[in-house]
Formats: structure tokens, C-alpha cells, sequence
């Protein structure tokens, strides 16, 4: 079990052994999904037809020339290559209401497509012990054998409580997983497994697509993977429960807990996450009155880095310790280079676990 108060910053790297897209590939995904065949709005046909008919939908509904809205999707599917990140790319044209619309979409519909054709979808008929299997050769096993290392069945939703999770991602893996997880490992129902679930909190900065439905709830969200419902809903009503880091403030409920979660952690753990400054400096709000640098329990800090040269794991190891999380030594942050997130937990979980 996790013995000190953890937090998992979780980064879209973390989704590679997931099959789920890293922040490259969800950039290819939206621009194939935006991507229109004949910008002539009469033209469109095939695959896209709902995509077409809800943008014609929600142009009338706000009165809007749906030929703009078609331009705009063709400008994000020729300029969104070169931006770091489909967060940057809509940060940058933050003023331009259509490319921010269009770019939330396109986020939601290439989530909720590669949801549908991970190992977690409904759509792969797989049984739930048979997913949970393969689930543990990821970095999702790992994390799970850390917190249930020592833990009782009977307090085990106590014992949970000391991890957190602060999510960028948009997808739903990480409550799937410890809801099948849950089922399997301690033999519960699928509703009290959605119980112990919810013992730990798990926070998404930039919302998710949608929430997760409770099972003795009839569900008003998308169901994991809904691809084909969300291209037949209005799109005001899919963008809805994402934001972007232009769309985030303190008075978001997500981003204040996410701030609060790591002021009070004392060991915080950064899987796949890139260290985009955007995206630091929504965590850090080095200037809050409400959580100040000298009350911050952090007493060190891990996290991956591959892909990252030691320069500049060198200027992410300085950052965090000097100018977000607390005042640290540069020795009390460890960002490992040569591990992916499963290595990870393979090599630190007696680190992580701890007292």
C-alpha cells in the first residue's frame, strides 16, 4: 500500500502500453477525424455524415454560417502538425471560437474512437478477468500491486485513501481498470466495485469526455468507447465536459483540487507527462495565497522521462524542485530517463510503498 500521501501526475505518455494515443498521435487522430473530403458542406458523405449533420445542427442553433465551421476544421487538419500539442494549438488561437470548438471535438471524437479500440472497450467481448490479466503486464499492474501490497480486503477503500491521481488525459482507462480490477481482484459486484473505485480520487485538470456512469444508474454519459452516439449528439453537448488550458482558472473545481492535492502530498510521482510549461504552470500557481510554497508537505519527488535528454531532464529536475511542487534539493527529484511507466513501478514500488 501506498504508506505516504502520493499523488500520479499522469501524462499522455502513459497511455502507450494502453493503446491509447500519445500527444503525436492524438494530433494525427483529430486530423484524420476533422479531415472532410470535400470542403463543400453538400459533398460530404461516408463515415462523416454524422459529424456533418451535427455541425449543421449546431450552426443553425447559434445562428451561425456552417461554412465557417467547416473552414475552421480545415484549418486545424493543416496547421495542427505543427504545434507541440493540440492544448498549445487551441491556446494559441484562443480567440478564434470556431478552431476552439472544432479542436474540442476533434479531441472527444479521436478519445472516445481510441477507447473503442483499446483493450478496455465492451467492443473487444473480452471477459473481465481475462482484461485484468492483461492489464497487469502494463503500468497499470504495477501501480495496482503498490496498492494493495499489505492491504486487508476489509479496509482495503480505507487504506486507498492516501493515493490520488491528477489526470491530463481525457480517456476513462485508469477508473476502468480499477473498476474491472476491483471486481477481480477482491471479488465484488460491479457496484460495489464502483464503491471502491471512488475511494480514490482522481482528478482530470481538463476534464474527461465524459463521466463514468454509476451501474445502478441509467446512465446519461457516453459509455466507454461511444464513438458513433457522440457523432449523433449535438457538439455544444460532446465539448461540454473537456477543457483546454485557456478554458482552466482557480475557480475550476478540478484544477483547485489537483493544486490541493499536491500540497498536501508528500511524495509525488509524474507518469508519461511531458513537463509542457502550459501544463506546469497550471499545478504550480507559484503566487496562491490559499496553498503557499511554505506550508507544502512535498519531500521528493519521481517521475519518467524517456525521450527527454539530460539537459533537459537537468531544467524539468531544477523546475520542479525550486519553482512549483516545494523547495527541494535537486536530489530530492528523481526523473529516470531510461524507464517507461511500467519499468517504473517495477523498479521503485518498494521506493513508493515505503514509510
Amino acid at each position: 500500500m501506498f504508506n505516504r500521501r502520493t499523488v500520479i501526475v499522469v501524462g499522455a505518455g502513459a497511455g502507450v502500453g494502453l493503446e491509447m494515443p500519445t500527444g503525436i498521435q492524438l494530433t494525427e487522430k483529430i486530423i484524420a477525424e476533422l479531415r472532410f473530403e470535400n470542403s463543400d458542406i453538400e459533398g460530404i458523405s461516408g463515415s462523416k455524415v454524422n459529424l456533418e449533420n451535427s455541425i449543421l445542427s449546431y450552426a443553425r442553433k447559434a445562428s451561425l454560417d456552417p461554412t465557417a465551421l467547416f473552414n475552421a476544421a480545415k484549418f486545424v487538419t493543416e496547421a495542427l502538425p505543427g504545434a507541440p500539442s493540440i492544448d498549445n494549438f487551441i491556446h494559441t488561437h484562443q480567440n478564434d471560437v470556431n478552431v476552439v470548438l472544432l479542436g474540442k471535438l476533434g479531441i472527444v471524437l479521436s478519445i472516445l474512437a481510441a477507447e473503442g479500440a483499446c483493450i478496455f472497450s465492451p467492443m473487444k467481448l473480452r471477459t473481465t478477468a481475462s482484461t485484468f490479466q492483461w492489464a497487469c503486464g502494463t503500468w497499470l499492474g504495477g501501480f495496482f500491486k503498490a496498492l494493495v501490497e499489505g492491504v486487508d480486503q476489509q479496509t482495503a477503500a480505507k487504506s486507498f485513501k492516501n493515493v490520488s491521481i491528477v489526470n491530463f488525459n481525457y480517456d476513462r482507462c485508469i477508473e476502468t481498470f480499477l473498476h474491472i480490477a476491483f471486481q477481480v481482484y477482491f471479488r465484488l459486484d460491479p457496484y460495489a466495485a464502483v464503491e471502491m473505485r471512488k475511494a480514490i480520487q482522481i482528478v482530470h485538470p481538463y476534464g474527461r469526455v465524459d463521466a463514468m456512469p454509476d451501474y445502478w444508474e441509467k446512465a446519461k454519459t457516453l459509455n466507454f468507447g461511444q464513438l458513433s452516439v457522440a457523432k449523433a449528439k449535438g457538439i455544444d453537448e460532446v465539448v461540454s465536459s473537456i477543457r483546454t488550458f485557456t478554458e482552466t482558472n482557480t475557480e475550476i473545481p478540478a484544477v483547485t483540487s489537483a493544486r490541493s492535492l499536491l500540497h498536501e502530498a508528500d511524495t509525488v510521482v509524474f507518469l508519461g507527462f511531458a513537463f509542457h510549461p502550459i501544463n506546469i504552470e497550471l499545478l504550480s500557481d507559484p503566487a496562491s495565497s490559499v496553498f503557499p510554497f511554505s506550508s507544502r508537505k512535498t519531500s521528493r519527488i519521481f517521475g519518467t522521462g524517456i525521450g527527454l535528454s539530460p539537459s533537459d531532464i537537468d531544467i524539468v529536475t531544477h523546475a520542479l524542485s525550486e519553482n512549483m511542487l516545494a523547495i527541494l534539493s535537486p536530489q530530492d527529484v528523481i526523473i529516470d530517463g531510461k524507464v517507461d511507466c511500467r519499468a517504473f513501478f517495477e523498479n521503485y514500488r518498494r521506493t513508493l510503498t515505503s514509510r
